[in-house]
């Protein structure tokens, strides 16, 4: 089934604040995991740093109220993991959504790098 023009225009904007201009690291696309569907999105993408190997996601919700749902689930499957850094954020109908271990020898870098992508994809607010 063909992607609405919103849903286009939203996975644009979503690779438009994203971009290595805005980010200072080549990203490479990647499928969403988890699956947009399986979460109720309309549709994501995965994105994976190509120097340090992180990843993360964004997804386009129909409202508000899914976003915000989402953004809750993400955020309650790390409650009881110890050590795990987790970037969730809200930019109209987008999703962001990564983690990263941090007791690893590079968690705090990633962690770091995980929150610049975050500012970037909130539109450096």
């Amino acid at each position: 089934m063909p992607q609405s023009s919103h849903v286009t225009d939203e996975l644009q904007r979503a690779r438009s604040l994203l971009s290595p201009r805005r980010v200072n690291t080549p990203l490479t696309e990647m499928s969403a995991n988890p699956a947009p569907e399986t979460i109720g999105a309309q549709a994501g993408i995965g994105f994976k740093a190509t120097k340090s190997g992180l990843t993360f996601n964004v997804y386009v919700f129909e409202d508000w109220d899914q976003s915000n749902a989402a953004v809750g689930s993400f955020d309650r499957q790390h409650e009881a993991e110890k050590n795990v850094y987790v970037a969730t954020s809200m930019n109209g109908p987008l999703v962001f959504y990564g983690f990263v271990r941090t007791d690893t020898r590079d968690g705090t870098d990633k962690q770091f790098q995980l929150a610049d992508f975050m500012s970037a994809f909130a539109g450096d607010e």
